[in-house]
C-alpha cells in the first residue's frame, strides 16, 4: 500500500510539472507572436516611408530640367508640380486624407484624376533655391531631408 501512494504522488507531481510546462510554453508562444507583430508593424512603417521617398526621388530626378519643378497652391492644396516636357504632361504630387497622391495630366490639376500612391501620416515640403526640402512620416517613422536639383548648377 505504501508503494501505491508513492506511485500516485509521483504521477501527481509529473502531472503538475507538465501543466506548468504547457503554461510556460503557451506564454512563450504568445510573447513571440506579439514580438513578431511589432517587428512586422515596424517594417511596414519603414517600408511606407521608403516607398514615398523613392517615388519622389525618381519622379524629381527624371524631370530635373530647369524650371520644371515648382510648388503651387490650388484650392487650398499645396502641390508639388513637376513638368514632364518630353511627354507634354504634368505630374502633381500632394498629401491629403492620409495619403500621398499623384495627378498625372496634360491639363491643369484635377483632383478627380488623382491616384493614391502610399499611406502616410504627414507630408510637408518646400521648394526654394533649387532644392526640395521635405518632411514625411508614417506612424512612428519620420524622414526629413532635401534634394538638390542638378538643373540649378
Amino acid at each position: 500500500m505504501i508503494n501505491s501512494k508513492k506511485y500516485s504522488l509521483e504521477q501527481f507531481l509529473m502531472l503538475v510539472f507538465f501543466i506548468m510546462l504547457s503554461i510556460v510554453l503557451s506564454f512563450l508562444v504568445y510573447k513571440t507572436s506579439v514580438v513578431y507583430d511589432d517587428v512586422e508593424e515596424s517594417k511596414m512603417q519603414n517600408e511606407n516611408v521608403r516607398i514615398a521617398r523613392s517615388y519622389l526621388f525618381v519622379l524629381l530626378k527624371s524631370s530635373d530640367i530647369e524650371g520644371a519643378i515648382a510648388e503651387v497652391q490650388v484650392d487650398g492644396l499645396k502641390l508639388l508640380s513637376v513638368d514632364r516636357p518630353y511627354e507634354k504632361a504634368k505630374t502633381f504630387v500632394f498629401y491629403d486624407d492620409g495619403y500621398l497622391w499623384e495627378c498625372y495630366t496634360d491639363k491643369n490639376f484635377n483632383r478627380g484624376l488623382s491616384e493614391k500612391i502610399i499611406e502616410l501620416s504627414s507630408f510637408d515640403f518646400d521648394v526654394r533655391d533649387n532644392t526640395l526640402f521635405y518632411d514625411l512620416s508614417y506612424k512612428n517613422v519620420l524622414a526629413s531631408g532635401n534634394l538638390v536639383f542638378r538643373s540649378g548648377k
